[in-house]
């Protein structure tokens, strides 16, 4: 039996040293308030039940972690890998009751989890292309969830590993 053979990363691929990098941004855990639709590229191939939406017709869920490169979204609903989606996050600092929306991003799904049996699903997604208007928005909203955040809260930094 040969010796397992290392991954060789595709060109533009992100490396550190021999080491393939997972995260190419710090995450923050958080519990944001978010709804998602799916994108134009993928309207017609994928139908949501009615039932699966709320009453502004769009799949309600909670973001629980966010970096400058996607989110993690959990929802009730199933949405394949690769699906493109538009994810409006609701502003942290508005009130409650308002629902006003903060950021809209479209990202493409790069991973599924079921969390639980209910169902939940954790969707792992990968903005496309933010604007640099939409990449300093997410900045700040970034700077203003760590910063509500308790001093032992973690985060994961680059790479996947779990930061103090």
């Amino acid at each position: 039996m040969q010796p397992p053979r290392p991954i060789k990363p595709t060109p533009g691929t992100p490396t550190q040293g021999d080491a393939l990098v997972v995260r190419a941004h710090q995450r923050v855990r958080c519990s944001l308030l978010a709804q998602a639709e799916i994108a134009a590229k993928h309207a017609s191939a994928i139908v949501l039940a009615p039932n699966a939406l709320d009453s502004a017709g769009v799949l309600p869920g909670t973001i629980t972690d966010i970096s400058r490169g996607g989110v993690a979204f959990r929802t009730k609903v199933y949405l394949p890998k690769h699906a493109h989606i538009i994810i409006t996050i609701t502003d942290p600092q508005a009130a409650a009751s308002e629902h006003r929306p903060a950021l809209s991003l479209e990202s493409t799904i790069a991973r599924v989890i079921m969390v639980d049996r209910e169902p939940t699903y954790e969707l792992g997604t990968s903005f496309i292309e933010l604007t640099p208007v939409q990449a300093e928005a997410m900045t700040r909203l970034i700077a203003h969830i760590a910063a509500m955040q308790p001093a032992n809260a973690a985060t994961v930094g680059e790479g996947g590993r779990r930061v103090a």
